[in-house]
C-alpha cells in the first residue's frame, strides 16, 4: 500500500474540500487482499467509516454507481484501470494503477524515429504509466514537433507540468491534448490493451499510427487494414440479422438512456427487431438462453471488451458497430445481396397503400415471447427411455384401519 501513499492523501484531502460524508472505495479484484490496509489508512485520515465496493456489478474499470447508491454514497474512489467514461451522478477520484517504464528509452527511440519527419507527432499512453507522465514529458520536450497527451480528469489535477494556454484543447477518450493536424500517433500499450488504439484509428484515419510496447522497445506501424477488414464483416453481420439484442453491460455512463434509444431508432429504421437485455455480467451460459437473437449490441464504455468472444453463439458488437451498418443510409427496402451468406436480404412484399382512419386497431404482440413460443427443451439426456409425462390424478385414500379406495373402485383393501 506504500505506493499509493501519497494518492490517498491527496484524495483524503479532497474529499475533505469537498464535505462528502459517504465514501465507497472501489477495488478491482486483484486488490481485494489490499482492502483492510487501504480502508484503514482512509479511516485514520477522515476519522470516518469508509465502504468497500468489492464485488463490482459490471466491468470493474468504470464506476459502479449502482452499488455505490445502495448506501447513498456522496463519491466514490476508484482503484484501479479506468475507462475514464464520464458518469452521470456521483463525483469520482481516480488513483490509477503504476506500471514500469523506462521512459528515458522510451523517449529516445521516439525522437529518433521522427526526427526527420515533418508535422506533429501526438503521443498517448496507457492509464498504468500516468505517474511517470511529467518525466516523459521533460524526455520529450527537446523536440517541439512532439506533442504528449494528458489524462483528463476533471476532479483533482492531473499534472505538474504547465501547460500552455496557446493551443485549443480536445478531449477524446479520456485523453486531452492539442487539437493540431496531427500526422503521427505513438500509443504506448500496457498489457496488450488495444481497444482504444483501434478506435484512435478510425478516429484519426488521416494519421499513421504507432504502437511501443515496453517489453521490446520497438515502434510498430498498426494499419486500418487489419481493422477494416474486422468491421466489414461484422457491417454484413449487423445487416443480415434481422432480431437485435440490446446488451446493458454499465448503468453508470452518462449518456445511458441516448445510446439505448439510437439502437432502438436505427432498428425501427431499418425494419428489425430489438429486445432490452440486462443480465449484470454476461457469459456465454447466460446469453445463449436466447438463441432467437443473431446480435448482441454492447452499450458500455470505450474499453468495455467482453473476453472470449468467439465462444459466444451471437457476434457481440459495439454501438459505433451498428451505427456504422445501419445509420449511414435508408436502404431496407433496396434489396441486396449478404456478402457473409450470398443471400438475397430485404426482399419484402409491396407495401399495400392504406388508407386513413381513426378506427382502432388491434396490435400485434412484439414482444420476445411470440418468438420463444414454439421453442421445445428436450433435457440434457435426449434418448431418455422413461415414461413420459402425465397429468396427476387423484390416489388412493382411506385409513389403515379401515383400508383404502380408488378413485375407479369401492373395493377396501
Amino acid at each position: 500500500m506504500e505506493e499509493y501513499s501519497e494518492e490517498i492523501f491527496c484524495c483524503s484531502q479532497w474529499i475533505k474540500n469537498g464535505k462528502f460524508e459517504k465514501v465507497c472505495i472501489q477495488l478491482p479484484d486483484y486488490m481485494l487482499c489490499k482492502s483492510v490496509s487501504i480502508s484503514s489508512e482512509f479511516e485514520r485520515l477522515l476519522d470516518r467509516r469508509v465502504y468497500i465496493l468489492g464485488d463490482t456489478s459490471y466491468g470493474s474499470c468504470c464506476v459502479d454507481e449502482t452499488a455505490a447508491q445502495h448506501i447513498a454514497a456522496d463519491c466514490v474512489v476508484h482503484f484501479g484501470r479506468s475507462c475514464l467514461t464520464p458518469n452521470s451522478h456521483l463525483p469520482v477520484y481516480y488513483i490509477l494503477p503504476k506500471q514500469p517504464l523506462d521512459y528515458i528509452q522510451c523517449a529516445d527511440l521516439i525522437i529518433k524515429t521522427f526526427e526527420t519527419e515533418e508535422g506533429q507527432v501526438l503521443v498517448l499512453y496507457d492509464v498504468a504509466y500516468h505517474h511517470i507522465r511529467d518525466n516523459l514529458a521533460k524526455s520529450l520536450s527537446s523536440t517541439k514537433t512532439i506533442i504528449l497527451s494528458d489524462i483528463d480528469l476533471n476532479e483533482h489535477k492531473t499534472t505538474s507540468c504547465p501547460v500552455s494556454d496557446d493551443y485549443e484543447y480536445t478531449s477524446i477518450f479520456g485523453r486531452r491534448f492539442p487539437n493540431l493536424n496531427y500526422k503521427n500517433i505513438v500509443y504506448i500499450v500496457n498489457d496488450n490493451y488495444m481497444n482504444n488504439v483501434d478506435r484512435f484509428i478510425l478516429e484519426k484515419k488521416e494519421c499513421q499510427v504507432y504502437i511501443y510496447q515496453n517489453s521490446c522497445n520497438v515502434l510498430t506501424q498498426r494499419t486500418l487494414t487489419s481493422v477494416i477488414k474486422k468491421k466489414s464483416f461484422i457491417k454484413e453481420k449487423i445487416k443480415d440479422s434481422t432480431h437485435i439484442g440490446i446488451l446493458i453491460c454499465s448503468l453508470s455512463i452518462k449518456n445511458l438512456l441516448e445510446r439505448i434509444n439510437r439502437v432502438k431508432c436505427l432498428c425501427k429504421q431499418t425494419n428489425k427487431k430489438c429486445y432490452i437485455f440486462s443480465v449484470g455480467r454476461p457469459n456465454v451460459a447466460k446469453l445463449a438462453n436466447f438463441p432467437e437473437i443473431e446480435i448482441f449490441v454492447n452499450i458500455t464504455c470505450t474499453e468495455g471488451i467482453i473476453e472470449n468472444q468467439k465462444e459466444y453463439m451471437q457476434p457481440i458488437v459495439n454501438i459505433d458497430d451498428i451505427e456504422l451498418a445501419l445509420g449511414t443510409e435508408n436502404t431496407s427496402d433496396v434489396p441486396d445481396i449478404s456478402l457473409v451468406t450470398n443471400k438475397l436480404r430485404n426482399v419484402t412484399m409491396a407495401k399495400e397503400e392504406v388508407e386513413s382512419s381513426s378506427a382502432l386497431n388491434v396490435r400485434r404482440d412484439m414482444s420476445l415471447s411470440m418468438v420463444t413460443q414454439n421453442r421445445t427443451w428436450t433435457g440434457l439426456n435426449p434418448h431418455d427411455t422413461r415414461p413420459p409425462v402425465i397429468i396427476a390424478t387423484e390416489g388412493r385414500k382411506g385409513t389403515p384401519s379401515s383400508g383404502y379406495i380408488t378413485s375407479d373402485s369401492e373395493y377396501r383393501s
